[in-house]
């Protein structure tokens, strides 16, 4: 394959990764202020339900966009394998999310 071929199709991948990401910070953005000040339900719930959306979101966009050459028959275990990386993400901004909203006192929008 011609090395600058390769190169040009990376970068329209990672155009494109970035562009889901940035589509899926959208989603978890909005929908957490959606629940948090709309309907008024707690951060760390409406964290969650953000953050599930938002993977579900990305993980979409990236199965039929990004990667559509590369996906594999086997969903399940891609979305399993995605959805576990996302877990730990989830988990690092509750916390945060907890520390600034509970110890600290950061509690306005």
């Amino acid at each position: 394959m011609n090395p600058k071929h390769q190169w040009s199709g990376r970068f329209q991948e990672l155009v494109k990764f970035g562009s889901v990401g940035g589509v899926a910070y959208l989603v978890d953005l909005g929908i957490f202020n959606l629940f948090r000040i709309g309907l008024d339900t707690s951060p760390i719930v409406a964290k969650i339900i953000s953050v599930a959306v938002a993977t579900m979101v990305a993980w979409l966009g990236n199965r039929f966009w990004t990667f559509r050459e590369r996906r594999t028959a086997s969903r399940g275990r891609e979305l399993a394998g995605f959805a576990l990386v996302n877990v730990g993400g989830l988990v690092i901004g509750v916390l945060c999310l907890w520390v600034s909203h509970y110890l600290l006192g950061f509690t306005t929008p």
